[in-house]
Parts: C-alpha cells; structure tokens; sequence
C-alpha cells in the first residue's frame, strides 16, 4: 500500500476508534488536534482530530493517540514515560514550561510531537 493511502486509512481508522460508540460511550470534553512532526511510523507529516476525554492530561492524550495509531513503542520508554528524543508542544509552547505531562488539555488545544535534531558537521 502507498505511504499516503495508509496514512489516509490510518486517520480514518483513528478516528472512528477514538470516537467509536461501540460499548459504553465515554463523554468528551471536545477534540484536540494532533500533528506528528517526528518521524513516527506511518502517522508521521500528518495532523489528526481526536477526541479529548475529561480531566485529561498531556499524557494520558499521548498515551492514547499513540497506541490508536501505532507508535506507543517510538514514543514512550519502558517505564511509559516520553522519550528524551522527543518533545511536545501545546499551542506552540513546550510542555516542559506548561505543567509537563500532566498539564490539562482543553477543547481546541493543537498538540505537536517533534523529534530533537542533533548531529552535524563542523
């Protein structure tokens, strides 16, 4: 399958499982939208519109939206935790300077995931 078909189906299937009513239905408290900057398998250079649970935090959004479109692995360490390679902006602001991970998410926040650059030459 062509990268972009998949990831067109990727988005597809993200939204209908993040916002399936199948089983019992969860309220939302609105949608965030998501952009992958970091090269994170197929979700990578593509933005998605997901739902947003109450009470929730930067990473249990992460968490989340990372196991719906596959790379929890690439994202998170073994204890769950972000990986030091990555970064997280909310609204354009480091998550670091915003509460960390368990900042609260609102209706209408953009979350992007961006992977450090290092390296070079002299």
């Amino acid at each position: 399958m062509k990268p972009y078909k998949l990831a067109n189906r990727m988005k597809m299937e993200a939204k209908r499982s993040l916002d399936s009513s199948s089983g019992p239905s969860l309220p939302t408290a609105g949608r965030i939208k998501l952009k992958v900057y970091a090269s994170l398998g197929a979700a990578s250079g593509h933005s998605f519109d997901l739902a947003l649970q109450p009470a929730c935090t930067l990473l249990d959004f992460l968490h989340q939206a990372a196991i719906q479109l596959g790379f929890a692995s690439q994202l998170f360490d073994e204890a769950g935790g972000l990986k030091r390679s990555y970064t997280v902006l909310i609204n354009g602001t480091s998550y670091i300077y915003l509460g960390g991970l368990n900042t609260a998410l609102q209706n209408g926040d953009e979350v992007a995931i961006l992977a450090f650059v290092t390296g070079g030459s002299n």
